[in-house]
Order: structure tokens, then C-alpha cells, then sequence
């Protein structure tokens, strides 16, 4: 048996929005959002790969300014690292510590609440047909779909002498820009009807909002069902409304001056 470990990333420490992982989403925090979706995908795991052990673990730094982050993890019933601020590679190897070298690490950051649980499955059973070192999505990363690797792939990664600061703090820029030696495999961006037009991240005040108003659209087009449970057909149809409404207002307020207006009776 071997194991396959869900990672997700997440620190207080944010330029654009400091804080945002313990924000609020709609009555709970981001991170406990992508805690939600992610559990899901590992439960759902489980069932379709019963050969693996499918494990989810938060890694974290070991600065107090994270403390709450630890202790959210626990509180949902996670496991929790704690290493670099910013050498979050170094973060990943310390996560995977324990594994050997060919069992997985699923890739996850916490500013993507919406992580698709059925997609992301199927991402990794692609990936252990492959046979690849790495396999994501090409040209941005999806935050509906997280990144699969090789423990083996990320030590090798370490190991690069011409690693820089950047692809110690993003983790994946080296194999994603061709500049190892490992089996990469980058699906195209709509692999498996995926929308990369539509913005679900969490990283300024106005992604926030945003994503505060999707979360509420879902919750009332659902009943109030849980999130774990949203398709990505139902994120989607509701983030394209929303973007749709917000276009329209914007439409009505830039337009000229008595642009649509009735006249008055004389």
C-alpha cells in the first residue's frame, strides 16, 4: 500500500490581503473552506483508490503569526507541519518526510476554497496511469484542480543546483517551466471542461468579496447544502451569473447621461 498526501499551504503572511486564510467565508474561515473541499476529495479517494492510504495535512510556518492556522487544522481533525515562512518547498519535504519516494503529494494552496473534489481524484488516477513525475495544469494553475507529484519528483526538485528563491517559495515554477529532467505532463487548461476565465482565488479584498457572494449564491441556490457537496457545474453556472450581474451594473453606471432614460410628460 502507499500513500497519497493532500499538502495545503497556508500562512497569515499576505501582501495583497494579510490575514485572508482565517477570514471570512461566509460563516467559516478560508482555510476551514478548503479544508471542506479537500476533505471531500480525500474521502472520495479512498473509495475509488482503496490500494492508497489518502492523507490531508496543512503545512504552515513555525511563526506565532500562525498559530491560529495550527489551530484550525486541529480543530477540523488534520494533521499540521510547521517549517519555513518562505522556502515553502522546504515545507513540502518536511511534510513528505516520513514517505517514500513513490508515493504521492497533491499540491494544495489556501486560496483556492473551491477545489473540485471529483476532478481532482481523477487528476491523480491520471497521474498514477501516466506514470509521469508531475502532472497539472498548463499555463496557470487551476484553483479548482491542485498539482500531483512524486515524493521522489519533489526530493529531486530540492536537489537542483540552480533552484532560486522563487521556485523555493512557489515549489513547482522548476518542473512546470521545463527546467528539470522529470516526466512532466501539463493537461491543457480546459482539460475535463475546466474554466480558467472564471476567478476563483482568494487574493486581494475584492477576491474576497467575491467569493463571500458566490458562497451565499451557492447557499441559497442549494438550500443551504454543504459545500463539500457543490459540482463544478453548480460553482461555475453561479460565478457566471454573479460576474454577469456585476458586468450589467457596471454597463448601467458608466453609461453616458440620460442614456435608457424616460422622458417626463411636459
Amino acid at each position: 500500500m502507499f500513500t497519497i498526501r493532500i499538502v495545503l499551504q497556508a500562512r497569515m503572511g499576505s501582501a495583497r490581503r494579510p490575514g485572508k486564510t482565517v477570514a471570512d467565508v461566509a460563516g467559516r474561515t478560508l482555510l476551514e473552506r478548503c479544508l471542506e473541499r479537500l476533505s471531500a476529495a480525500r474521502a472520495l479517494g479512498a473509495a475509488c483508490v482503496q490500494e492508497a492510504r489518502w492523507e490531508l495535512v496543512v503545512a504552515t510556518s513555525k511563526l506565532s503569526a500562525d498559530d491560529p492556522i495550527a489551530r484550525i487544522a486541529a480543530r477540523f481533525g488534520v494533521g499540521c507541519v510547521r517549517g519555513s515562512e518562505n522556502d515553502v518547498l522546504a515545507r513540502y519535504l518536511l511534510a513528505a518526510r516520513d514517505l517514500d519516494d513513490t508515493d504521492i503529494v497533491v499540491r494544495a494552496t489556501a486560496d483556492n476554497p473551491l477545489y473540485c473534489p471529483d476532478l481532482t481524484v481523477r487528476l491523480i488516477e491520471h497521474h498514477l496511469d501516466s506514470k509521469c513525475d508531475y502532472t497539472g495544469i498548463a499555463e496557470a494553475l487551476s484553483p479548482t484542480v491542485p498539482e500531483v507529484l512524486h515524493v521522489g519528483a519533489l526530493r529531486g526538485i530540492a536537489k537542483a543546483v540552480d533552484l532560486d528563491d522563487y521556485c523555493r517559495e512557489h515549489v513547482t515554477p522548476y518542473v512546470r517551466q521545463g527546467r528539470s529532467t522529470l516526466d512532466v505532463e501539463l493537461l491543457p487548461p480546459r482539460w475535463c471542461e475546466l474554466d480558467p476565465s472564471l476567478r476563483l482565488t482568494v487574493d486581494t479584498p475584492d477576491d474576497l468579496t467575491r467569493m463571500n457572494a458566490l458562497y451565499e449564491t451557492l447557499l441559497a441556490l442549494t438550500g443551504g447544502g454543504h459545500p463539500s457537496f457543490w459540482t463544478l457545474e453548480q460553482i461555475y453556472a453561479a460565478a457566471r451569473a454573479l460576474h454577469a450581474g456585476s458586468t450589467a451594473e457596471r454597463n448601467v453606471v458608466s453609461a453616458p447621461a440620460g442614456r435608457g432614460r424616460l422622458k417626463s410628460a411636459a
